[in-house]
């Protein structure tokens, strides 16, 4: 998996932030550019700190919970 562009829309505790990640493509019969959104919980390492409606750069990882294969790399600053 490659490296994810998101916005983040929650953090919930110092550990774990809910980010929504937003991809377009072309319907393969319409010809239209389709948008889907997912949202995806990561983890926030040591030394980054993020609230709500920051952009984060997420990349895979070992899992670390059930729900958490992903890691935030870098905050884009504004």
């Amino acid at each position: 998996m490659k490296q994810l562009q998101g916005i983040v829309i929650r953090v919930n505790d110092q550990h774990t932030a809910k980010v929504k990640v937003e991809r377009e493509w072309m319907h393969p019969k319409y010809k239209k550019y389709v948008k889907r959104t997912k949202n995806y919980l990561v983890d926030i390492p040591a030394g980054i700190e993020v609230v709500a409606g920051n952009e984060v750069t997420l990349v895979p990882c070992a899992p670390v919970s059930k729900n958490k294969t992903l890691v935030i790399t870098q905050k884009k600053e504004a």
